[in-house]
């Protein structure tokens, strides 16, 4: 299907690339799109490989990280997704796996720091206008529990109300929710 013709179309653009000067980050993209592709298909084994070739020619590649770090955490190593994520953090994706991770390992101070970098307290309004759609509705959950965590249970509720709230229509996977 889609996933197959995608997949011969990256795997043909990455062939296709030197790995010289600036095609290093270009040639990491494309290895990393590749994983996502292969993990779609059920392909662990080689979705990791390619995300770990992504990370040799770009060590900050952010979708490499988060399919690295995803995999560990499923795996039970929160630790070793930590250190994946925060290499990468600047990334807004990879800063969100960042929060999951620490609240995994016991983190929740470091949780709500992570979260917080993706939206200053102050600035939500409650509303799904300004939030990013790809991070906007994981925010709010990653700061309620660590909230929750922290014992500060009415700020907790504010926030978990917010992840139902604002992106209704948003798939709530089940190990997120």
């Amino acid at each position: 299907g889609l996933i197959v013709r995608a997949q011969a179309l990256v795997d043909a653009a990455t062939a296709a690339m030197t790995t010289d000067g600036g095609t290093k980050i270009q040639r990491a993209r494309l290895l990393a799109v590749g994983g996502d592709l292969l993990s779609r298909k059920g392909d662990a084994a080689g979705a990791y490989e390619l995300w770990r070739q992504a990370l040799a020619a770009d060590p900050v590649q952010p979708r490499a990280a988060i399919g690295i770090a995803s995999r560990l955490m499923a795996d039970g190593d929160a630790a070793g997704a930590l250190k994946l994520l925060e290499s990468a953090a600047d990334d807004r994706a990879c800063l969100l796996e960042l929060a999951r991770a620490r609240l995994l390992t016991g983190d929740a101070a470091g949780a709500l720091t992570a979260a917080e970098r993706l939206e200053d307290p102050a600035s939500c309004s409650g509303g799904e206008t300004g939030h990013d759609l790809q991070t906007g509705p994981f925010i709010h959950l990653y700061k309620g529990r660590a909230l929750a965590a922290l014992q500060r249970h009415e700020e907790a509720g504010h926030h978990l109300r917010l992840y139902f709230d604002l992106f209704p229509a948003t798939p709530r996977p089940a190990e997120r929710s």
